[in-house]
């Protein structure tokens, strides 16, 4: 009778140890100081942007899941996901069991104002620049079709461009507008945006009326439509070669998606001498950096 008893008692501890143990497709709670995981692995999430750090780390069982994350914010941008590298070609599946220490980087899509101009094409402007945070900052400088900024713009550094010779964009591939990949703005807004062609901004300045301003001790040009009364401001941002940036205040210069020839794409120009404005399209060399500003559909 005993060794009954003693064997139920066996059984239904066996019952409660089983009820009790997690799951392994279960995630990990981020880990508790007071029960630290003894075979584990960190998790590190980092918020991937100049002076963003880390947002959170967590100790994951091996071979469990770890639980997303609350999605961080930051000003001026939308989260879009986690990624295995700073680029975000790989977003990370959190159903993924984790084996090692990992670092997952966060991904944002920046977010603009679209205003509706009333344009036959039914095209919206952004009211910013690429980086910009008001519409009178100058915002990010890019040579054409590149993603990055650089403290210095010359041939010898512009991307599709050595020994002499264009890499892409040139006679032999007929390429003669900015591909998804090349397209800045497509990058940073996860494909919300995009950089206007010669055509749309040729579009801009025929639906128009154009005036000269100072907004924030920036001067710009300010289109107004001839349709709807809506505005766009676009500050006299003038251009960057080599270690230089040139005619800052006079002259109004965003680039276009269209290429010219392959030493030279198009880009918007304008500018104002003793009340009268110029504004039109005119070609500039590829590896000269300027403003881009948004367009949307």
């Amino acid at each position: 009778m005993k060794s009954i008893k003693f064997l139920m008692r066996l059984f239904l501890m066996a019952l409660i140890v089983v009820s009790c143990k997690k799951n392994d497709n279960e995630p990990n709670e981020p880990n508790d100081p007071s029960n630290p995981v003894i075979d584990g692995c960190t998790v590190s999430f980092d918020l991937n942007y100049e002076n963003g750090g880390m947002y959170k780390t967590i100790e994951v069982e091996r071979n469990k899941t770890v639980t997303k994350p609350e999605d961080p914010s930051r000003s001026g941008f939308d989260f879009y996901n986690w990624s295995t590298d700073k680029a975000g070609t790989n977003e990370f599946d959190f159903s993924t069991p984790i084996v090692e220490n990992m670092t997952l980087y966060a991904q944002w899509a920046e977010k603009f104002e679209a205003v509706d101009l009333g344009l036959s094409s039914g095209l919206k402007w952004a009211t910013c620049n690429i980086g910009a945070q008001n519409p009178e900052d100058y915002g990010n400088y890019y040579a054409w079709g590149e993603s990055e900024t650089k403290t210095s713009y010359f041939w010898e550094n512009y991307s599709f461009y050595a020994d002499g010779k264009y890499l892409k964009y040139n006679d032999e591939d007929k390429l003669t507008s900015l591909l998804p990949e090349d397209d800045v703005t497509m990058l940073r807004t996860k494909n919300k945006w995009f950089t206007p062609s010669a055509e749309q901004i040729n579009e801009l300045i025929a639906g128009c009326d154009l005036s000269w301003e100072l907004r924030n001790d920036k001067c710009g040009i300010k289109f107004t439509s001839k349709v709807n009364g809506n505005s766009i401001f676009i500050p006299a941002s003038g251009y960057r070669y080599e270690n230089t940036r040139d005619r800052v205040d006079s002259w109004v210069c965003i680039w276009s998606s269209t290429l010219s020839d392959e030493s030279s794409a198009i880009r918007l120009f304008a500018s104002e001498y003793e009340g009268e404005i110029t504004c039109y399209t005119i070609n500039m060399g590829r590896c000269q950096a300027m403003p881009i500003r948004p367009v949307c559909n």
